[in-house]
């Protein structure tokens, strides 16, 4: 592996930028392996919201490989991690992810359920964590494939990203509008 010649250090920070890169381009094997590879530096080091973060993306990719088990299994154990470490930031970001993963699913009264667990977490996070619109567009997309979505769930999520100037949840928002429509 290339890897291989880099200090543990080095390694980290090149693999945390070429895992996204991967997945995002398509390489979604080697954005697993790369991911996979950090997981065990984060637990190696004990850094539990690397170890936390690690799982989440490693669920992300599984289930774009449609290995959704495997993909829920680690982002249970991601929400347990953020649970354990008392970080409000990754348990907020992990609630959101799963959100979505058990809307995408069909498992609407777990997702419910999570949505109501994501409310009272509030929406004052790092652009990192959440992007303004992000979650409401996440609900909105919920109630789309629900088939009770109401334009007030869509023109929400659009207020919200507008006002952050979240361009890319603009635009999912607009595509699920037309989807709808």
């Amino acid at each position: 592996m290339l890897f291989r010649s880099l200090d543990e250090g080095t390694f980290f920070r090149v693999a945390w930028s070429a895992a996204p890169a991967l997945f995002f381009t398509g390489e979604e094997h080697e954005a697993l392996a790369a991911f996979s590879a950090i997981l065990l530096v984060a637990i190696r080091r004990s850094s539990w919201t690397d170890v936390r973060r690690s799982l989440s993306n490693i669920s992300v990719v599984l289930v774009s490989q449609n290995r959704l088990a495997k993909g829920e299994r680690c982002l249970v154990l991601a929400l347990d991690l953020a649970n354990l470490i008392d970080e409000k930031e990754h348990l907020f970001r992990t609630r959101l992810t799963l959100f979505g993963q058990l809307a995408m699913t069909g498992r609407w009264a777990d997702a419910e359920a999570m949505w109501q667990l994501l409310g009272p977490m509030g929406r004052d996070w790092p652009r990192t964590t959440y992007r303004p619109g992000d979650a409401e567009e996440e609900y909105a997309r919920f109630r789309f494939w629900k088939e009770d979505l109401k334009e007030e769930n869509l023109a929400h999520a659009e207020q919200l990203a507008k006002g952050g100037k979240s361009r890319i949840i603009i635009r999912s928002t607009y595509g699920l509008r037309g989807r709808w429509q």
